[in-house]
């Protein structure tokens, strides 16, 4: 199957929320952020979750507290299994896939996948998004009263979170989390596979780099250097190590 860099609709537009024919999506996790995008799913008329991939949780996690979700197998190691779990679905050329699991690293590996699945692009009907649908990846999730501003810019398979909010001419980068109420201020930067914790503020201009954990509650008035943790007001280092999530 040909990589597509779409979402939800066959132009290479991506789906804002907006009501039309549903797409079948097979989600890969169901846990608690799949139990999230499930819902997201069922609210706008736009996607139908056709089953989910997970290692631990039961059909019930990811049901997003309507019908459960069948939980076809585990989670894909390789391009080839993935396709294979596609064929289950019955019509594979009409599924898209989802990464519906908030593990950065866990992110990275399932994004890896990108040349057997046609990734989905998930905007919550409650969710404010002003850039445009060329501006949001493919595979981006934007939940419940996100808002995303003009001129703002969102890699593949990034997380926006609950109540979470991207300013005017932020970028942020591939498979980037920004966790619940974080706010992210005009022209910042957030780096790639990196992690935004709950109720962090990134200031105007400041640069985040790739595979930074940012904790929750800090308040980030500088740059923030590859890999590293920062805590706190004014955020500081306290530790080098990779983005984490759940």
């Amino acid at each position: 199957m040909a990589r597509e860099e779409a979402g939800g609709v066959d132009d290479g537009g991506v789906d804002l929320g907006r009501k039309g024919n549903e797409q079948q999506v097979l989600l890969l996790g169901a846990g608690g952020h799949a139990a999230v995008v499930a819902a997201c799913c069922a609210e706008s008329d736009k996607w139908r979750v056709v089953g989910a991939l997970d290692d631990i949780f039961d059909a019930a996690a990811a049901s997003g507290g309507g019908d459960p979700v069948r939980v076809l197998g585990r989670l894909p190691t390789a391009d080839d299994e993935l396709s294979d779990v596609l064929a289950k679905t019955g019509d594979p050329p009409n599924c898209w896939c989802h990464i519906a699991v908030g593990n950065v690293s866990l992110r990275v590996s399932l994004g890896e996948m990108n040349d057997k699945a046609r990734w989905a692009t998930i905007v919550d009907p409650t969710a404010v998004v002003r850039t445009s649908p060329e501006a949001i990846g493919c595979g981006t999730f934007v939940g419940a009263l996100a808002v995303v501003q003009a001129r703002a810019r969102l890699g593949r398979h990034v997380i926006v979170n609950t109540g979470a909010i991207v300013e005017h001419d932020c970028i942020i980068g591939d498979l980037a989390f920004i966790a619940p109420r974080a706010v992210v201020l005009g022209r910042a930067t957030v780096g790639a596979a990196s992690l935004v914790g709950a109720g962090a503020t990134i200031l105007p201009r400041v640069a985040v780099g790739a595979g930074a954990v940012v904790g929750a509650g800090a308040v980030v008035t500088k740059d923030v250097p590859d890999g590293v943790t920062v805590v706190g007001i004014p955020a500081r280092v306290v530790e080098a190590s990779g983005a984490g999530g759940s």
